[in-house]
Order: C-alpha cells, then structure tokens, then sequence
C-alpha cells in the first residue's frame, strides 16, 4: 500500500490498494485537503464511491470507512472503490457541523464553486473530481450532538430508471428504514442526480457518540451495497420488516424543517425514536425558564418517530422532531 500526496485516485492500477491527501485547490490551505482511500480490483466493474465526515461532527462514517479499507482485498474486489475518509476536514477539526472558516452547510452548497468559500470549494472539488466520476454514492451521515435518529438509508425521487436503482441499492444497505423524499437542493445527491448518477444517503443515531453498533451497520451496509453491484460475491437481500417509505412533497427529505419551534427555551421530548404516533399526539413541548409551556410539537402525520431533538436547548427555528 502506498501513501501519496500528488497523485489522483483515478490513477490507482488494478490490484492496488492507495491512500492519498486529494488537495481542493484554488489556493484553498494545503492541511484541509481530504483523505483518500481506494482499492481496485483486478476485474472489471463499478466504481462505487463513498463520502464520510460532510458533517464535521458526524464521525460514525469516518470511522466505517477506515474499518472497511483495512478489511478490503483487491484480489476479491470488481471495480474500484473510493473513500473520502474526511469530506469536510475543516469542520471535522472545528467538531462541528459546518466548518470554522465559514460556517457554511455543506450539504447546502452542493455543487459548490470553484471560486467560492472553503466550503463552496471542497463541495466543487467532491463534485468534479469525485462525484462525475462514480459509478454509484453513498454519502454516510448521522444526527450528529444535537439529534437522535432511528438507522434509515434514504434517496432522492428521480425521473425515469434512477428511482428505482436508488431504491434496490437503499434496501441492500440493510437498515430498517428505506426513505425516498423529494430532491432537496445543495446536497451531495443532488449533484449527483444532475449528473446522472445513482446515490443514496445514510443516517445513524447520533447524540455526539460514535457508536460501535453504528459503525459495524455501517460497514456492514456499504458491503452489501457492493454485494448488490456485483463488486463482492455473496447475497445482500433486504432484511425481513424493513420498512419502505417515499414521500414526493417537496422538501420532505429536509430534516431541518420539520416541527419547527416558533420559540426559544428547553425542549422536553414526550416521545422517543421509533415511537409510533397519530397525527396530533405530542411529540414534546418547550418551556421558558419559568417551566411555563410556550410551545407544543404535535405530530403533523401517522407515523414513527425517525429523529427527535437531543440537545434540549433550543432556538426559534430549530426542529424538533421528524415522524415518518
């Protein structure tokens, strides 16, 4: 295995195994370039790519992909497979969300811009040298310290074949819930769908940990998804009760505006993660620092809890919970 730091990832020979600092270019500081992990196979086949750390504080798919190089053998391996081991190394030293440079989203910048901010150019630099690339995304995320979320592998609704490519590869990964929503913009996926190729996303508890079950699911699900492309032998059939959603409304895959507190103060959950509910049952509520209610959070559908707020601290505008 060799450790580069001026060579791309599309140059790896077949049986190699490589890691490797990609820069972002445009001038952007040389100790944010992203770690690369690729392995190719001596076949023919895929070229599967996976994201981790878009979110700085989001660690269980840094730590699946690291697991899931030092467990890949090119010699069992169709195709080639890509990691970007730290997608957002800025906000991943910040451990937080966004990045310290410019507190920016990236999942909101997506396909991000040459020119633009650190975070607009490692969105861009992902897109071009990455994304236009692959074969097929996987973009691992989790509720990261704020958040607590049921395990689900979600995708955008798309025009033609691409939904239905989307949804085999989402029930494969094998988590219990399967999520398609609308396409939201700015998103790795939807830079993705405009260039045609197929993704999906993933989403784990959460709470600031790095849970070992999450991490093993994790590897576990991008494994399958390769069983599923024919990139490793073996079966990856959906597991029994997975539970298939899809949702066209628009903005129904946004997290962030779901429930959304008019108030701030301390939010007090009434419900957990995979909570069945009615439409109208409370979720929680918020208080002042009086304890006087402000606020109730009602369930606006039937459904199952997917995410409730952690953190009880809240701010008007924050969401509190997502029902499914």
């Amino acid at each position: 295995m060799t450790h580069e730091t001026d060579r791309s990832w599309w140059s790896t020979q077949d049986g190699q195994r490589r890691t490797y600092m990609h820069p972002v270019g445009n001038g952007a500081p040389v100790d944010r370039a992203m770690p690369i992990m690729v392995v190719r196979g001596r076949r023919d086949g895929p070229t599967f790519l996976t994201l981790a750390g878009v979110h700085g504080n989001e660690i269980e798919g840094i730590a699946a992909v690291q697991e899931l190089f030092a467990g890949m053998d090119p010699e069992s391996l169709a195709g080639t497979w890509v990691a970007v081991g730290c997608s957002n190394v800025d906000a991943y030293l910040a451990a937080d969300r966004g990045g310290a440079a410019d507190g920016q989203d990236m999942a909101r910048v997506f396909p991000g811009c040459p020119d633009g901010t650190l975070t607009e150019r490692v969105a861009h630099c992902l897109t071009e040298d990455f994304i236009r690339r692959a074969s097929f995304l996987c973009d691992l995320h989790s509720a990261g310290r704020t958040y607590r979320m049921a395990p689900m592998t979600g995708y955008a609704l798309a025009s033609g074949d691409l939904t239905a490519v989307q949804r085999e590869a989402a029930r494969a990964f094998g988590l219990p819930l399967v999520w398609g929503t609308a396409p939201n913009e700015g998103r790795s996926l939807s830079a993705a769908l405009a260039l045609g190729v197929p993704a999906i996303y993933t989403e784990t508890t959460g709470t600031g940990g790095c849970l070992r079950e999450d991490v093993a699911a994790y590897v576990e699900g991008v494994r399958r998804v390769m069983i599923h492309l024919r990139m490793l032998e073996g079966e990856a059939h959906p597991p029994s009760g997975q539970r298939l959603v899809e949702d066209p409304t628009p903005e129904s895959g946004n997290l962030q505006e779901h429930n959304v507190t008019p108030v701030s103060g301390r939010f007090r959950a009434a419900v957990d993660v995979n909570d069945c509910v009615r439409e109208g049952d409370l979720l929680g509520d918020v208080v002042d620092l009086f304890g006087k209610v402000r606020f109730e959070c009602r369930a606006e559908q039937c459904g199952a809890v997917l995410m409730i707020r952690h953190v009880p601290r809240v701010e008007a505008g924050d969401a509190l919970a997502v029902v499914v």
